[in-house]
């Protein structure tokens, strides 16, 4: 549920900035909006192993160089499944 409620909000987020800004238009970085969909991310990512989407909510619009973006999604992966290691301990799962 949680998944589906992501990718419907960046489908509309996507629509309000494609019909507000145009299509050229790149977001700018968010510390709040950062927080937000890290922390989705992150709980996605230990309930479902699906944090691609929230990830993908806040970096996509931002339009980062491709080297830049895979960089950075591949250090906020390893930081995310580092810190879902001290969970899966804890619940007898590893």
């Amino acid at each position: 549920l949680i998944v589906g409620a992501v990718a419907i909000v960046f489908v509309l987020r996507w629509l309000y900035l494609q019909f507000r800004h145009g299509s050229d238009h790149a977001a700018a970085p968010n510390r709040v909006a950062a927080a937000i969909w890290g922390t989705v991310a992150g709980f996605t990512s230990f309930v479902a192993h699906v944090g691609g989407p929230p990830f993908q909510v806040y970096a996509l619009p931002i339009r980062l160089d491709p080297k830049v973006l895979s960089g950075t999604a591949a250090i906020f992966f390893a930081a995310t499944n580092a810190l879902k290691l001290i969970p899966y301990f804890a619940l007898g799962q590893f």
